[in-house]
């Protein structure tokens, strides 16, 4: 019997896209374990801005992490929102001295 999936463990799936997006743009920076993605370049005198949110399709608030767009973004599982570990993790990963703003979509 042939095996119809690309890939054979799905736990696997959200880290894969984020590895992806990540090696594809050298400003941003991934922690894996908690499937944070962060801009390298984050600068502490402006408003932290993260999102987080499940992986039903794709991880698709970390698209948006950029300048002038998100500081950061916490993808939760898939259809599964981000751990309250996950969101630290983001807001310690972009410290702000003028404060944090969250954006939790699940």
């Amino acid at each position: 019997m042939t095996d119809r999936h690309i890939f054979h463990d799905h736990t696997t799936l959200v880290v894969r896209s984020l590895r992806g997006l990540v090696a594809a743009h050298p400003y941003l920076n991934l922690i894996p374990s908690l499937k944070v993605v962060y801009r390298a370049d984050h600068d502490r005198s402006k408003v932290s801005l993260i999102c987080g949110g499940g992986s039903g399709h794709e991880p698709g608030t970390t698209g948006f992490v950029g300048q002038g767009l998100l500081s950061a973004s916490a993808a939760g599982d898939v259809f599964a929102s981000p751990s309250a570990k996950q969101v630290g993790a983001a807001i310690k990963a972009v410290p702000s001295d003028k404060g944090t703003i969250l954006i939790i979509t699940n």
